[in-house]
């Protein structure tokens, strides 16, 4: 499972407890620049789809279905194109193929982290408290902001800073709207897209391009549910993973 922009494993903690609940084997992990992964100074599709193979054989994961949100959904989809025979199956939820929207409301957000003068020797809830004051002229929705703001980290006793590379990341932004990969042979296994009825993402999707590179794709929406869908609406979300991969274990 791989997560979004800004984000980390843990975004799928509650998501993967329901899922791993008939016996599967989860594996939610952090991207590089986000989390706990390494900081790299390159930063696009290319080598987080490589990062993705990688980790997939250093765990000897053999042909896993693998689930992606915005950021990760793209990394999952390079990842199939280029490597189709070491996925079962892929699992995109609530980006497309095609630009994505706002990167450019993204990198005002980074910049705006980037910019977060924090005093010597606070805890974490002072700091994160000085944060969001600071955050909150560019970053005006809550929960957006509170969101960036569980990447403030104490790295020593009462030093706090930003665990995400975001320097990567503002370099890069226009990569990351972008995934390569566009001319390729289509993937031919089980696709399944989820999107958000009021995201954005939705809405700008480019579903003839989404059929043309995966050509057995189904798409499901959840109404009700913005570009975090699988926060929005659980339930919904996991009852809808849970069907497609029911019906991969039929099928075989």
């Amino acid at each position: 499972m791989l997560h979004g922009l800004f984000g980390a494993r843990g975004n799928f903690h509650s998501i993967c407890k329901q899922l791993s609940q008939n016996g599967r084997k989860i594996v939610p992990y952090d991207a590089r620049n986000h989390g706990d992964s390494d900081h790299r100074p390159e930063m696009n599709y290319s080598v987080m789809a490589e990062d993705l193979l990688g980790l997939m054989a250093d765990l000897k994961l053999d042909r896993p279905v693998v689930l992606g949100h915005s950021m990760g959904g793209k990394s999952a989809m390079t990842a199939a194109l280029r490597q189709p025979d070491a996925l079962t199956a892929l699992i995109v939820a609530d980006v497309a193929p095609n630009p994505s929207p706002h990167m450019s409301r993204m990198t005002d957000y980074a910049e705006a982290m980037r910019n977060v003068k924090l005093p010597e020797h606070l805890s974490v809830v002072k700091a994160r408290a000085e944060a969001r004051l600071q955050l909150s002229s560019v970053v005006q929705d809550r929960m957006v902001r509170e969101f960036l703001l569980t990447n403030l980290r104490e790295f020593a006793p009462q030093q706090i800073g930003w665990r995400i590379n975001l320097d990567a990341i503002i370099d890069h932004m226009d990569e990351l709207a972008r995934m390569p990969g566009l001319d390729s042979e289509p993937f031919t296994k089980p696709t399944l897209f989820i999107f958000g009825g009021d995201s954005d993402h939705y809405k700008n999707a480019d579903f003839g391009l989404i059929k043309a590179l995966f050509p057995a794709v189904h798409t499901e929406v959840i109404p009700g549910a913005n570009h975090f869908l699988h926060a929005d609406k659980p339930l919904e979300f996991v009852e809808i993973v849970n069907n497609f991969v029911r019906d991969l274990d039929d099928s075989q």
